[in-house]
C-alpha cells in the first residue's frame, strides 16, 4: 500500500461507524472504572440539574461531588484474581536470552510479563477488545546483521491499544482485521517553549506502518479545531487541512503485526454493569446531599397576631430591622426545627444492594456475599467459588491464546524461524483456588506414595507449578532457571534410580551363580 505524502485532516479523522456508535458507552464506561479526577473533571456529565433545580443550588450540588468507585474496584479484583494463577511458557528455549530480556521488559520502559497480561486483561474486560501491536524502533540506518540490530537496540517490543484509539479498520476475507488506523492526542513538552498538543494517526497494514503528525488545537468534544505549529501558530483550519506524511516503514512480520483479544459478548460484563455505577453514582450523590442538611437546625419567629382594632387603616411595618435583644420584650414565639434524614437508611440499603449486583456481575462476589454467609460451612463457601472459577478459566483460555499468538508474531518481527515461532506454547491461568498453595503442598506429601507409578513428565510439571506458587514474584530469568533445575534434578533421580536398579540385578545375577550351600 502506498501512502501519500500528505493527507487532508477529513480523511484522517474519518471513523469507523461501529467505532461512532460504541464510543460514547466505553468512554463512560472508562470514566466509571478510572474514577477519582478523571470523573470530576467531567462531573457535569453525569450529574444533570434536577427539573427545576436553580442554577446556584446546582452548582452547590456539584461542589459536593463524590463518587465510589465500586466498578473500577470490581475489575481490579478479578484482574487480581485471574494474575494469581501461574503461567507456563515453552519452545523458548532457542533464544532464552533474547526472550529473558523480553519477558522482562516487553515495551522498552520495564513492563513485566505479568504486568502485560494484567492490563491486557483488564482492559479487555472494561472495552470487550484490547489490540496488541508489535513494533520494532525506528533506525536511520539499516542494520546489516542480526548482531548489528541487536546493538542498536531495535529488538520488538509491545503497544497496547484500547478499542478508544482505534478509529477505524479494514476486515479482510479470511483474517479479522486487514488494517487498522490508531489515533492518538499527546502533550509533547520541552524546556524552552509552551507545552503543545500533537495528534498522531497511524496505519498498520500487513507490509507497513505509516505515521501521520502534526500539532493541533483541540475544540468541542476533543475534535481537531486547527493544525498548528509548535509554538502555537495557526497554520492551517478546516478539514481541508493537509498533515504531512512521517514515515512509513516495511515490517518483515508477513501479516498484519497486531494481535486482537477479544472477549465474547457473555463474558463482557463491564457493559452491564456501568449502567449499575451510573445508578450507584446517581443515589451517592443525593444521600450526601441530603445527608449535609440532617442535623441542620432552623430558627423559626412566629410574631404575636392581635386584631385590629381600627378597620379603616391598615398597619404597615416600618423598614426597619426587628429588635430582638434582651433589653426588648416581644409578644411571638420562637421554634426550632431539625431535618430529620428518615431517608438516608433505605437510600443506604439501596446502594448496598447496587455494590453487590455490581460485584456479582463483574464475578468478584460469590453465592455466598449475603447476610448469612458467615454461616456458612467451609465446605459450603468453596462450593460458591465454582461458578467464578469456570469465568475465570474461560478469561484465561482467551488470554493464553492471545499471548501465545503475540509471542508467535514477536519471533517472526525478531527475526526467527518459523519453525521456531510455532513451536511457541503458552497454557496455564487455569488454578484459582483460594488456599492453592496448601493444597499443592497436601499433594506433594501424598505423591511420595505413588511418584514410583506417575511418568517423569508429569513430576516435572507438578513441581513447576507448585515452585511457582511459592515464588509467585518470580523473574522471567528466575522462573527458567527453576525450569531447569527441576529437569535436572528428575535427570539425576532417573540416573540414580537405574544405577539402583542395576545394583539389585546384579545381585540377583550374582546370587543366582552362587552354588546352594552342601545338606547337613
Amino acid at each position: 500500500m502506498d501512502f501519500p505524502d500528505f493527507l487532508p485532516l477529513k480523511t484522517l479523522e474519518t471513523q469507523h461507524p461501529d467505532y461512532m456508535a460504541i464510543a460514547p458507552t466505553l468512554t463512560r464506561i472508562d470514566d466509571l472504572a478510572a474514577g477519582g479526577h478523571q470523573l470530576e473533571a467531567k462531573k457535569r456529565q453525569y450529574l444533570k440539574p434536577r427539573t427545576g433545580e436553580e442554577q446556584e443550588l446546582y452548582e452547590l450540588r456539584l461542589q459536593k461531588f463524590t463518587y465510589t468507585n465500586v466498578l473500577g474496584g470490581a475489575i481490579a479484583q478479578q484482574a487480581s484474581k485471574l494474575s494469581s494463577s501461574s503461567l507456563s511458557v515453552t519452545g523458548l528455549e532457542s533464544h532464552d536470552k533474547f526472550w529473558q530480556k523480553f519477558r522482562e521488559n516487553n515495551n522498552r520502559k520495564g513492563r513485566s510479563e505479568k504486568q502485560l497480561l494484567t492490563e491486557t486483561f483488564r482492559d479487555a474486560l472494561k472495552f470487550k477488545r484490547v489490540y496488541l501491536h508489535v513494533e520494532k524502533p525506528y533506525l536511520e540506518v539499516s542494520p546489516r546483521t542480526k548482531q548489528e540490530e541487536e546493538a542498536l537496540g531495535a529488538s520488538p517490543y509491545i503497544c497496547l491499544y484500547t478499542p478508544l484509539h482505534v478509529t477505524n479498520w479494514g476486515e479482510g476475507d479470511t483474517t479479522a482485521l486487514d488494517w487498522i488506523k490508531i489515533r492518538q492526542v499527546t502533550t509533547v513538552t520541552s524546556p524552552f517553549a509552551k507545552p503543545a498538543l500533537k495528534a498522531t494517526w497511524t496505519f498498520i497494514t500487513g507490509t507497513h506502518t505509516a505515521k501521520y503528525e502534526a500539532f493541533v488545537k483541540l475544540g468541542k468534544g476533543g475534535a481537531i479545531a486547527e493544525l498548528v505549529n509548535q509554538k502555537g501558530d495557526t497554520l492551517e483550519t478546516g478539514e481541508d487541512a493537509k498533515v504531512s506524511l512521517l514515515r512509513a516503514v516495511p515490517h518483515r512480520a508477513g501479516k498484519l503485526p497486531v494481535v486482537m483479544m477479544e472477549v465474547p459478548d457473555d463474558l463482557w460484563v463491564t457493559n452491564q454493569a456501568y449502567l449499575k455505577a451510573l445508578e450507584h453514582l446517581r443515589l451517592e450523590n443525593s444521600r450526601s446531599d441530603t445527608a449535609e442538611m440532617v442535623g441542620y437546625v432552623q430558627r423559626t419567629w412566629k410574631p404575636h397576631v392581635v386584631a385590629d382594632t381600627d378597620l379603616d387603616h391598615t398597619f404597615v411595618d416600618t423598614e426597619e430591622e426587628l429588635k430582638t435583644g434582651n433589653q426588648y420584650v416581644i409578644k411571638g414565639d420562637f421554634s426550632f426545627s431539625e431535618a430529620q434524614g428518615t431517608s438516608l437508611a433505605s437510600v443506604g440499603g439501596v446502594l448496598q444492594e447496587i455494590r453487590d449486583v455490581i460485584q456479582d456481575m463483574i464475578g468478584m462476589a460469590r453465592a455466598s456475599a449475603t447476610k448469612g454467609a458467615v454461616e456458612q460451612s467451609g465446605i459450603s463457601k468453596k462450593l460458591d467459588y465454582v461458578v467464578q472459577e469456570l469465568i475465570l478459566k474461560s478469561y484465561g483460555s482467551l488470554v493464553c491464546d492471545a499471548y501465545q499468538d503475540l509471542l508467535q508474531l514477536v519471533a517472526i518481527v525478531a527475526g526467527h524461524r518459523k519453525e521456531e515461532a510455532e513451536t511457541i506454547s503458552v497454557t496455564g491461568l487455569d488454578s484459582f483456588d483460594v488456599d492453592s498453595l496448601e493444597t499443592m503442598l497436601a499433594i506433594a506429601i501424598e505423591i511420595t506414595q505413588i511418584e514410583d507409578h506417575l511418568p517423569i513428565t508429569v513430576l516435572k510439571l507438578f513441581y513447576q507449578q507448585l515452585s511457582n506458587l511459592l515464588v509467585k514474584n518470580a523473574s522471567a530469568e528466575q522462573q527458567a532457571q527453576i525450569a531447569e533445575e527441576i529437569e535436572q534434578l528428575f535427570d539425576r533421580s532417573a540416573l540414580l534410580k537405574d544405577a539402583v536398579e542395576a545394583v539389585k540385578m546384579k545381585q540377583i545375577q550374582q546370587a543366582g551363580d552362587d552354588p546352594l550351600p552342601a545338606a547337613a
